[in-house]
């Protein structure tokens, strides 16, 4: 089962969070996806005083009803950032696929949560992700918009709502489900978060301060 929220904000881990959904005109937002990039960027910033965030577009030059092609460039690009950023430590990521209603292909939205303390700029990640998606893997254009990077500092609840909405896009209902059945729509990193004494974590995508949907599948 799948829950969808359409309204312009959801409430996690007691935090409320502002969500990109087309001022209510949009098909809604999957909270499942709203829930795991919140708990994803909050766990990179709870090893991390400061957290780089950046959005990455991979087009493929059709329709792929799997996710092969993105799990392999994750994998080699994941390998490949600490050969360039020393001291990056863990490194978060989500990604979500989308198949265009028009032209039917598919492409997917990649966002970045890594050390802001290793990364302040973009630096090199623009060609290692040209050479891994399209020199390698033989795929489309790569799309960055890296003027858009910026760093979030730990305790910046601003700023963390900011990324946070500019991310929500990735989980927008229109444009997912065409793929195997065996396939996702999204995956993410699974980095645990630091616990300290003065933390405790709960979380709640169904609370009565959000209207929520339902959907199976």
């Amino acid at each position: 089962m799948k829950f969808i929220t359409q309204d312009a904000s959801i409430n996690l881990n007691g935090r409320q969070l502002p969500v990109n959904n087309a001022n209510g005109t949009s098909l809604g937002c999957y909270t499942q996806i709203l829930w795991r990039l919140e708990n994803q960027m909050t766990a990179v910033l709870s090893h991390h005083s400061k957290m780089f965030v950046a959005h990455i577009v991979l087009h493929c030059h059709g329709y792929v009803p799997d996710n092969q092609l993105i799990s392999r460039f994750m994998k080699q690009f994941m390998r490949r950032l600490p050969k360039e950023y020393a001291r990056l430590g863990r490194a978060g990521y989500l990604w979500a696929r989308e198949t265009g209603s028009v032209c039917g292909k598919t492409h997917y939205h990649l966002v970045l949560l890594l050390n802001g303390n290793a990364i302040r700029s973009p630096k090199n990640l623009p060609s290692i992700c040209r050479e891994l998606w399209q020199t390698d893997a033989g795929q489309d254009q790569v799309q960055t918009n890296w003027q858009d990077a910026r760093v979030v500092a730990r305790g910046d609840d601003a700023a963390f709502a900011g990324a946070f909405y500019w991310f929500s896009y990735l989980a927008k209902v229109y444009t997912k489900g065409q793929r195997k059945p065996t396939a996702n729509d999204y995956s993410s990193s699974q980095i645990k978060h630091r616990v300290t004494a003065d933390v405790s974590r709960s979380y709640d995508v169904k609370t009565s301060s959000n209207r929520v949907m339902c959907m199976n599948g």
